[in-house]
């Protein structure tokens, strides 16, 4: 995974640990991810395969009062904390580069599942491979629940996504919950 700050510069850099005995194939890319008005964002460097664990990160835990009272009008409060799964209005905050994935409610790349026994956040590909180059993204949720306008999204982005997390809460993995292996 390779992730390009506002700059342009690349900041951090992981290599796509199998464990699965997948084998990944490098591809040739030779061109710069575009610029873009999303985010840091992070860019695979290898063709990766459908349903594969890509990272795992360590979360800080957010309790629901200390988030009302001091970060929910904060820009880290409001663009970069994960819903806890049960409910209690408690926040994740995710470390390292699990902060960096980008939104796309159209063709979200990767899934990801919060698990509160350990404190940390998995993200896994979704249905299909993703190509070197490409950009790997998540969704935040319904649209009708983002802070913010899509502008950079297809065209095709489906209106009033209902799809919720097997508990109920629109916390971004509906659309890969049912396959994804963790």
């Amino acid at each position: 995974i390779k992730s390009n700050s506002d700059d342009g510069k690349d900041n951090h850099k992981a290599s796509v640990k199998d464990d699965s005995s997948t084998r990944i194939t490098k591809t040739s890319h030779n061109e710069k991810p575009q610029k873009h008005k999303k985010g840091r964002g992070l860019y695979a460097t290898v063709l990766i395969p459908p349903n594969f664990h890509i990272h795992t990160c360590p979360c800080i835990r957010i309790p629901k009062d200390q988030y009302d009272a001091h970060m929910s009008q904060t820009t880290l409060g409001r663009e970069y904390l994960f819903n806890c799964p049960n409910r209690s209005g408690d926040k994740f905050l995710a470390l390292g580069v699990g902060s960096l994935f980008n939104h796309s409610s159209s063709s979200p790349n990767v899934c990801y599942r919060v698990d509160t026994s350990n404190m940390e956040i998995r993200y896994t590909t979704g249905y299909r491979s993703v190509e070197c180059g490409e950009e790997l993204c998540i969704t935040y949720g319904p649209k009708e629940s983002l802070w913010f306008r899509e502008e950079d999204d297809d065209a095709n982005a489906t209106e009033g996504n209902d799809d919720y997390d097997s508990d109920g809460t629109a916390d971004g993995m509906a659309l890969f919950l049912n396959e994804m292996t963790l």
